[in-house]
């Protein structure tokens, strides 16, 4: 996980009255980001069917690129549990797959 880091937006999230879409700043290691290569593939430890993120914009700075990227909260939520849920951020873009982790607790 080295390199990679990820943060949920949590105004953009807050702001919305029925939220559908959570937006998420990931910082990865490099000079561009493949847009599709980001994706949310482990809730809760579980390995799930990858779910795609979109990149809505990225911008490259000293060896990193910092990305925004929305993913539809239904598509997420349903593998989440009550209370507490985690779940990994991965991007392919490299040789290997690098992740962050994110911490999420919100009530649905």
């Amino acid at each position: 996980m080295s390199g990679t880091s990820a943060e949920i937006l949590l105004d953009d999230f807050l702001a919305q009255k029925k939220p559908e879409i959570l937006k998420v700043r990931l910082t990865v290691s490099g000079d561009a980001i493949k847009t599709d290569a980001v994706r949310i593939d482990s809730v809760n430890g579980k390995e799930v069917t990858p779910i795609t993120m979109t990149v809505l914009e990225s911008k490259a700075e000293d060896g990193e690129v910092t990305a925004v990227c929305e993913v539809k909260l239904k598509a997420l939520a349903k593998h989440f549990q009550k209370g507490v849920n985690r779940f990994e951020v991965a991007y392919l873009g490299g040789e290997e797959r690098s992740a962050a982790e994110v911490i999420l607790d919100v009530q649905m």
